[in-house]
């Protein structure tokens, strides 16, 4: 059977998970792996469990999937807005998965030959890309900034000068941690009504 086992990385979810494999099972584990108690406890619960060719797993926080099911949206009024003839990104995923949970690759300019007023026929010696790579959960800049660097090179662009600017860990806060119960309360008191939730928000500083 295939079975999906929430709560993977905890205390009965990792000897569930054991027993499900034993008898033959697939098993999906999923986790949040917050902080109540030590992440790296959890951590090295599912480390065995891994090394096992019938399980897999994901960090999903469940309560992020329920507000994001909650939240206001018109994706035809959206794609009318943008001048989209047809949805953005990987097909098959919700337009807030897209949004909240993926990460993304923006060419943030383009610069190469000659582009002052008039003409001129030139065949540009260099060209420039600035970019920027919004990180998700289990993303580190120096992975992926790896994986950049092969695939240009497999792209047949080995020779590409690439300069690393600013980066740091993707961060987010729980939407069920204390401060943020706290801050839904007072909006909700304060303006009369529940405020709705958005799990994660792209953004920089």
């Amino acid at each position: 059977m295939h079975i999906l086992l929430t709560g993977a990385a905890g205390f009965i979810g990792m000897h569930t998970a054991q027993r499900l494999l034993a008898r033959g099972d697939t098993v999906l584990g999923i986790d949040n792996l917050n902080d109540y108690y030590a992440v790296a406890l959890k951590r090295a619960r599912l480390e065995p469990l891994q090394k096992h060719p019938g399980f897999t797993f994901e960090q999903v926080d469940v309560a992020d999937r329920e507000a994001m099911a909650r939240l206001p949206h018109d994706q035809a009024a959206f794609e009318r807005m943008l001048g989209l003839s047809r949805p953005f990104g990987p097909a098959g995923l919700d337009h807030w998965e897209k949004i909240m949970f993926r990460p993304t690759l923006n060419i943030s300019g383009l610069t190469a030959g000659f582009q002052g007023a008039g003409t001129k026929t030139v065949i540009p010696c260099e060209a420039t890309a600035k970019i920027d790579m919004r990180l998700v959960k289990n993303q580190t800049p120096e992975d992926i900034l790896a994986k950049f660097r092969r695939h240009a090179a497999a792209m047949g662009m080995g020779g590409l000068e690439i300069e690393k600017g600013m980066q740091y860990l993707p961060a987010r806060t729980a939407i069920d941690h204390p401060y943020c119960l706290l801050v839904r309360r007072a909006l909700g008191e304060g303006f009369d009504q529940e405020p709705v939730v958005t799990p994660v928000v792209g953004g920089s500083n």
